[in-house]
């Protein structure tokens, strides 16, 4: 168990790559994102993505899955296109492998862009230059995307898999543990402590990563009415209205997003280094691991509600400009 003193390194100096295991906001999480983008497009936004969709290689057996009577079919589509980018994963050990034509089209290196903490005892030995981000990241495809998004000669089918990665990432970069790894002696390597990883956390009778805690806080409910109500909660809190959520006025880029995330990470996922917790293993048992602090997962909740916010509106926006 550690109490970490966590200090950033100078934003503009560098962005790390982490190609752990992390998957950023769960299917609850992008489905919310896109739900609340969709709702700030015009009928003339909507039918443009939706027609785009229609050629995605995977529109039928994916895009389309699990569509219930009673569900607009194009909004459907459009809140699983922003999970696609997870769906199209190798399938986990144990699991019923997924077969190539779904799996060719995986990019882990595509999902995250982390700024590194170092412990200041440790800045005489770990240089943030050396965790130099490589030229595919997160954010760079994010930009890569809306380039495609937006050409007029690029193939439809290519437009219509850049769009799902578009709102994909857009959401992953609104995650703060997408955007921060640690880096110390004990997270030596290139990827630190993996976008929280590394880091076990208790917080009810159980041992689990810090990152899935971030992961899932919104909740693990994939059906239209689990979405629909968790957009409701958002959109209706007055705390997250446009015109309280200051960021969307100050930060206009997606690098300035992913810096916010990490501005976060540190103040509510790490707790300015206060937080305690054990290095994770895959045998850790529940007593080696501190309770974690109900306040903790309270204000961890609220923050995460903030960030989907932003994404949503965001994301709205962007779409809106691009169609």
């Amino acid at each position: 168990m550690k109490k970490l003193k966590f200090i950033c390194c100078t934003l503009s100096v560098a962005v790390c790559l982490c190609v752990g295991n992390a998957w950023g906001w769960n299917g609850t999480g992008h489905m919310t994102v896109a739900e609340l983008a969709w709702r700030a497009m015009s009928k003339g936004e909507r039918k443009a993505v939706s027609q785009l969709l229609r050629n995605h290689p995977h529109y039928t057996e994916l895009l389309e899955a699990e569509l219930v009577a009673g569900v607009d079919h194009d909004e459907w589509v459009f809140l699983r296109a922003a999970t696609w980018p997870d769906l199209v994963r190798p399938a986990a050990p144990g699991k019923p492998a997924k077969p190539e034509y779904i799996t060719r089209y995986h990019r882990p290196d595509w999902h995250y862009v982390d700024l590194p903490y170092i412990l200041p005892a440790d800045r005489a030995t770990i240089d943030p230059a050396a965790h130099q981000p490589p030229v595919t990241n997160a954010v760079e495809r994010l930009t890569a995307m809306e380039a495609e998004l937006r050409s007029t000669t690029a193939d439809v089918t290519n437009r219509a898999i850049a769009l799902c990665w578009y709102l994909h990432l857009l959401g992953d970069v609104h995650q703060p543990l997408h955007c921060t790894s640690w880096f110390s002696p004990e997270f030596p390597g290139d990827n630190g402590d993996s976008g929280g990883n590394g880091v076990a956390i208790k917080p009810h009778s159980a041992p689990m990563k810090l990152h899935s805690f971030w992961d899932e806080l919104l909740g693990t409910g994939g059906s239209y009415t689990f979405i629909d109500h968790t957009a409701d909660t958002i959109e209706t809190n007055p705390l997250l209205a446009k015109a309280k959520l200051k960021e969307l006025k100050k930060n206009k880029t997606y690098q300035s997003w992913a810096e916010e995330s990490f501005t976060y990470a540190g103040a509510f996922a790490y707790l300015d280094g206060e937080l305690e917790h054990a290095k994770y293993h895959e045998h850790i048992t529940a007593a080696e691991v501190p309770d974690l602090n109900s306040n903790y997962e309270d204000n961890a909740r609220t923050l995460a509600q903030r960030r989907i916010a932003a994404a949503g509106i965001r994301l709205g926006r962007e779409l809106k400009q691009i169609f």
